[in-house]
């Protein structure tokens, strides 16, 4: 009788448990808000006053850490998504992150398909991806947009 009811105990809240939805955030979704909390940091660009100098840097450091360990983590487990390629692309430009060349092309091309979209629906070329990446923006832009 005993055996019964500890093995009830212990099989009925592991069952109730598995049917809850997970609170985690997908790692793609998660790296890039943490990317762009990093990066909101350089977006103050009026001359702040010592103290705000200090918050600034403070919480800089803080965050773009965040993003570094979430970048690394997610890139690990979808290194194709193009969201998450230029996210992490704008986070080595900042400074934040380190790419060798080839990571940098990788992501690049990953990235790509964010700017056919774009080119297809608007005709207009990203300037900050004509920067980035260039083989690829040039690719890009030599030909004719597609219709969407």
């Amino acid at each position: 009788m005993k055996a019964i009811i500890i093995s009830i105990l212990l099989v009925v809240p592991a069952v109730l448990s598995a049917g809850e939805p997970k609170k985690e955030k997908p790692p793609v979704a998660e790296a890039i808000k943490a990317i762009k909390q990093c990066t909101s940091w350089d977006a103050e660009d009026t001359d702040p006053t010592p103290e705000r100098s200090k918050q600034i840097e403070k919480g800089s450091a803080r965050d773009c850490a965040k993003a570094q360990k979430a970048a690394t983590k997610a890139l690990k487990a979808h290194p194709d998504d193009p969201a998450l390629a230029w996210a992490v692309l704008e986070l080595n430009d900042a400074g934040y992150y380190s790419l060798s060349s080839t990571d940098e092309n990788r992501l690049c091309i990953a990235s790509l398909t964010l700017f056919e979209q774009q080119y297809a629906k608007s005709h207009a070329r990203d300037s900050q991806f004509n920067c980035r990446c260039p083989m690829q923006a040039k690719k890009l832009y030599s030909r004719p947009a597609k219709k969407s």
